[in-house]
């Protein structure tokens, strides 16, 4: 059996330069390949979002690693989805609906 996809590899594929950039905030909790997302509590994932946001990720790029995240829990491929608003995640902001025309 291959060995998982490390966490630098894993966020290369969301979107080339993240695995430089914010694989030392999963290393910091011990994160350390795609086994280790899947199995993530929430309160982990809080600490990352947490330690990102004070890093100043900006919030597109939160969503693209949310999404990602979000799709390798649900078992999606690589983890390589589109982002779109966090199952597992606290929302990065609310969305109003479009006003009535």
């Amino acid at each position: 059996m291959p060995a998982p996809m490390t966490v630098a590899a894993w966020l290369e594929s969301i979107k080339p330069g993240y695995g430089k950039r914010y694989a030392p905030f999963f290393d910091d909790l011990g994160i350390e390949d795609v086994e280790d997302i899947i199995r993530m509590r929430p309160e982990r994932i809080d600490q990352l979002r947490d330690g990102l946001e004070r890093a100043g990720i900006k919030p597109v790029q939160f969503d693209y690693i949310a999404g990602a995240i979000d799709a390798c829990r649900r078992g999606v491929g690589e983890g390589r989805v589109p982002p779109k608003s966090p199952d597992v995640l606290r929302s990065p902001k609310k969305v109003r609906p479009p006003e009535a025309s």
